[in-house]
């Protein structure tokens, strides 16, 4: 779910994530979306790519909410991805985005379908996913 931002969307950003100003204008806010994805996730342990990125930003705004902090196991695609290519291929991995670890871990097919909808919260999500079960 898109969110509205408190600041406008940068061009960088935009650039990056192909989500623009326009697309967020209507969107809720924060306070509404956040007590929905605590209820979704429940207890759960949360999964992503460059986790400490999306963890910070719910531990920010849970806190700012809910004057407490948000506490969560959490398990880091991209920390594990460059342990992994270290462990098996013995060099540095520099290219650690999730697009990288899903070409080499699941194939370019599944590639192809990621970047379909790159950037997007539940695409992003599934196929973090999909690269943590890989590397379990």
């Amino acid at each position: 779910m898109l969110v509205k931002p408190t600041k406008k969307i940068s061009k960088k950003i935009t650039d990056l994530t192909g989500i623009t100003n326009e697309m967020v204008q209507d969107a809720p806010s924060i306070e509404e979306v956040l007590p929905k994805f605590i209820e979704f996730a429940e207890k759960l342990a949360l999964v992503g790519h460059n986790i400490k990125f999306d963890y910070g930003f719910i531990n920010e705004n849970y806190k700012r909410i809910n004057n407490k902090e948000f506490r969560r196991k959490k398990y880091c695609t991209m920390e594990m991805y460059k342990k992994w290519h270290k462990e098996y291929y013995d060099m540095k991995a520099d290219g650690a985005k999730l697009g990288d670890a899903i070409t080499e871990l699941l194939g370019i097919d599944e590639w192809s379908n990621y970047n379909n909808n790159a950037h997007r919260g539940l695409n992003d999500a599934e196929y973090a996913h999909k690269i943590y079960q890989k590397m379990v």
